[in-house]
């Protein structure tokens, strides 16, 4: 059998969003957003993903927009093997007020990460302080609309540059007691009450400090060099690690279709282990002390709830 692999099929439509950010260059705020259009215009061209990479790197260094917008080929999740990505892009509006808890929960971050059950050898020598927003989305293309983001997906920039989370707050579900299922009415109400509260805290933890910490164990194919301690103890078995990444490998094309939900239910694991301690609640619901135990119960039902509706 002879197989014919044919470029161009998304030419025109990759054509049309050149030029129109081509356009958008001359209404950049900043010299970031302009490198960042005219970066997504030569990988849109011709197809160079260090094109995207050089727009991700200048689009991390845009801290603070009033306008927030990202484009291009970005989540793995519809492929089965991990690799090849969806495209997508959005438009938002950035929500200030908000944006200064998570922002504060940032400046906390390296507090909480030391908090998590390992050791700090399994974790980046240095914590990338990221953009973190909320956002009002006017626009958002894709198969499917998160709550939150953690983007960019690139390994190599996330491990030595950093990233932005994003949460995207006008797009939030409003559950109703009609809507809710497998619960008593004492917790239907608790989580038609608390149900925005747990989850804004959940989407933050698992969006900062769930996609946001640990540290791919890596070999570069060039040089050799671990990029962790040669004696770091495996600490399932008290042995030393002996499987690591190639720098030439990603871990969703290690892990396959699986890679997505082992990804997710990681970052959903730390965002409920954080959940037992008290800073994420001041900087988010000060002065309601009293209301506090209430917002994480109602957190572990909605993650316990997810996985009875998944079944």
């Amino acid at each position: 059998m002879t197989l014919h692999v044919r470029a161009g099929d998304f030419a025109e439509f990759m054509g049309t969003a050149a030029q129109a950010l081509r356009k958008a260059e001359a209404f950049a705020a900043n010299a970031h957003q302009q490198k960042m259009c005219a970066d997504y215009v030569e990988h849109f061209r011709f197809g160079d993903v260090e094109k995207h990479k050089d727009s991700q790197r200048n689009w991390i260094q845009d801290i603070g927009p009033a306008v927030e917008t990202n484009i291009g080929f970005i989540e793995t999740y519809l492929d089965p093997l991990g690799a090849r990505a969806e495209y997508e892009g959005f438009v938002a509006v950035v929500d200030k007020v908000v944006s200064a808890q998570f922002n504060e929960l940032v400046a906390q971050a390296e507090g909480l990460i030391a908090k998590l059950p390992w050791i700090k050898e399994f974790e980046k020598e240095t914590f990338s302080k990221p953009d973190f927003t909320n956002l009002d989305i006017v626009t958002f293309a894709c198969s499917g609309t998160p709550i939150g983001i953690n983007i960019p997906n690139y390994d190599d920039i996330r491990m030595g540059f950093g990233f932005k989370n994003v949460n995207l707050g006008n797009v939030y579900p409003t559950p109703t007691a009609a809507t809710i299922q497998f619960l008593s009415q004492a917790d239907v109400d608790l989580i038609c009450e608390y149900s925005k509260e747990s989850l804004t805290l959940i989407v933050a933890l698992h969006e900062l400090l769930g996609h946001g910490t640990g540290k791919l164990l890596t070999k570069d194919t060039a040089t050799g060099e671990l990029n962790f301690p040669q004696d770091l103890k495996n600490p399932f078995t008290g042995e030393a690690i002996s499987t690591f990444y190639l720098s030439t490998e990603t871990w969703s094309q290690k892990f396959g279709k699986l890679h997505s939900g082992y990804e997710e239910c990681r970052a959903d694991s730390v965002a409920l282990f954080l959940m037992h301690f008290e800073e994420p609640f001041k900087i988010f619901f000060e002065g309601r002390e009293a209301e506090w135990d209430d917002i994480h119960y109602v957190g572990w039902m909605d993650i316990l709830t997810s996985g009875i509706k998944g079944l």
